[in-house]
């Protein structure tokens, strides 16, 4: 990676810092749109994530780029924004449950999901290095989030069918 040299003359970027601020705007916009705008929990976390699977492609060719410190930022901006927007939206979706009991699954099944992607992705983040090289790793994150938009895409298409079960349920 490119960037800043710190006092240590270890070389690093600043995404990180940027990401964590991107993510809080995404995440009070989330919360804005869904609750004081009564937006539709299901389209913003699929825009969020699509804005991520976006950031994702950008990092990936930021990282083979010889001077890539604006896109680094972009891409980090982007991201945090997504992955905030995404997050927030999907939490507000579970917690808009008029039964308890399905706020406490909801809790559950958001935390698992968590656990679940971290790990497996890990896993399969690590056989794609072993296999290929770290670059590969690179683009293989977009097809990891892309895989989460496709979910979050047919469930909202589901929603929007009025023949189904599910529409009447679907907010």
């Amino acid at each position: 990676w490119r960037g800043d040299t710190d006092r240590n003359g270890t070389r690093g970027t600043r995404a990180p810092g940027e990401r964590g601020a991107a993510s809080g705007v995404g995440l009070g916009l989330a919360w804005v749109e869904a609750t004081r705008h009564a937006r539709p929990p299901r389209p913003l976390a699929l825009g969020g994530t699509l804005a991520a699977v976006a950031a994702l492609v950008l990092l990936a060719r930021a990282a083979a780029a010889p001077e890539a410190d604006a896109a680094l930022l972009v891409a980090g901006a982007l991201f945090g924004v997504g992955q905030g927007l995404a997050s927030g939206a999907l939490q507000v979706g579970m917690l808009d449950q008029s039964d308890p009991a399905g706020v406490r699954l909801g809790s559950t099944l958001w935390n698992t999901g968590v656990d679940a992607g971290v790990s497996i992705g890990g896993v399969g983040l690590a056989l794609v290095a072993s296999r290929y090289n770290l670059e590969a790793v690179f683009w293989a994150l977009p097809l990891f989030a892309a895989a989460s938009a496709v979910v979050l895409g047919v469930d909202w298409t589901r929603c929007l069918r009025p023949e189904s079960r599910r529409a009447a349920r679907c907010k």
